[in-house]
């Protein structure tokens, strides 16, 4: 498999009817403390129908997939699927959450292709169970969010605009939104799935919209610390671009204290 193969296959899912949910960053601009939105605005023209025929979606996203595991962990390569599960790394929490992942999309993509009347697409909802360990509820919401997460991972949709960070933290809030749409689930590992968690402030943090403020003004004041002086007045999470010395902090406007400040050490772990 190549790189060339994944493009062509995230092209086609993307030109199709599939649902993606992701996160709305909404790029903005604060003028005399006034909010200045700058939202694009497109057209979707959908030539492949594939949100009403499921099995075939599925087998599509999960070649996609399995490509590129291979590619990213080569010593994958060759194992059979609950193998490759096993080898797959697990340090990170955007690892355990793209292996955990994996482990949904491999339950459906067998009963797509072995489940015969087994595999069901029902009120919103697919289930499937072979009668041994394969056994999968999943609701419709929950496959967008499982294409979502694919997608953005293999496609690095976040690109250079957020830091390691940022992409772990959401990584996270995808998959639970994944996992809390999965009511019953086993395979081969006899595991539940993992609940994996942001650490405080962001372990509540909801997967809707965030606004991208790129002309933030900011000073350095005592105790060794950056206050931002253009706040978002919005009910939506802010993160704001700083230009610090010769570094581009992101500074998500979960961590900042009161007066809207944070300690320079704190702001250098934000660093693009």
């Amino acid at each position: 498999m190549t790189n060339t193969f994944l493009t062509k296959t995230m092209n086609f899912l993307r030109g199709s009817d599939i649902s993606e949910r992701p996160l709305e960053i909404t790029p903005v601009e604060l003028e005399d403390g006034k909010l200045i939105e700058y939202i694009g605005s497109h057209v979707n023209f959908y030539e492949t129908p594939l949100k009403n025929n499921p099995e075939l979606s599925l087998i599509i996203l999960f070649s996609l997939v399995d490509a590129f595991t291979d590619l990213e962990h080569p010593d994958c390569e060759g194992k059979n699927f609950s193998d490759k599960i096993k080898a797959l790394p697990c340090t990170t929490k955007t690892e355990k959450c793209f292996k955990e992942c994996y482990r949904i999309i491999r339950v459906l993509r067998n009963g797509c292709i072995h489940g015969q009347s087994g595999f069901t697409f029902h009120n919103k909802k697919i289930s499937y169970s072979n009668g041994r360990k394969d056994n999968i509820d999943i609701s419709e919401l929950g496959i967008d969010y499982l294409f979502t997460f694919f997608l953005q991972i293999i496609g690095n949709n976040y690109g250079n605009e957020f830091t390691k960070k940022h992409k772990e933290i959401f990584d996270v809030v995808l998959y639970n939104r994944i996992k809390d749409s999965t009511t019953c689930f086993s395979d081969s590992s006899s595991d539940p799935l993992e609940r994996i968690e942001n650490c405080s402030p962001f372990n509540s943090l909801k997967w809707t919209a965030r606004y991208y403020c790129k002309n933030s003004d900011f000073e350095k004041v005592e105790n060794n610390s950056l206050k931002i002086n253009t706040i978002s007045i919005t009910d939506y999470p802010t993160d704001y671009l700083l230009n610090y010395k010769s570094s581009k902090l992101l500074i998500p406007s979960e961590i900042l204290r009161e007066n809207s400040i944070v300690d320079i050490d704190e702001a250098m772990s934000w660093k693009l």
